[in-house]
């Protein structure tokens, strides 16, 4: 079954690992998301990674559409 690109980008914005949880790369999905937790909690505890996490959820969303492309080609 082809996997939206659009919706597993919107995914990834609500959630960093959720569009790549969609498309079916599970792991692949939690460990972005325990990243981004990560990096949420530290930039909390010092103020000074709010960029990076916006350069993060950036990746993460391109990840999650690359993902359903690729997931896309193997149904094919």
């Amino acid at each position: 079954m082809k996997k939206d690109k659009t919706l597993a980008g919107i995914l990834s914005f609500v959630m960093p690992g959720l569009g790549q949880i969609y498309v079916g790369s599970v792991t692949r999905g939690i460990l972005w998301f325990v990243v981004y937790f990560a990096l949420l909690v530290v930039a909390f505890m010092t103020g000074v990674m709010f960029f990076f996490l916006l350069i993060f959820t950036g990746l993460c969303i391109w990840d999650a559409v690359n993902e359903a492309g690729i997931h896309n080609k193997k149904e094919a």
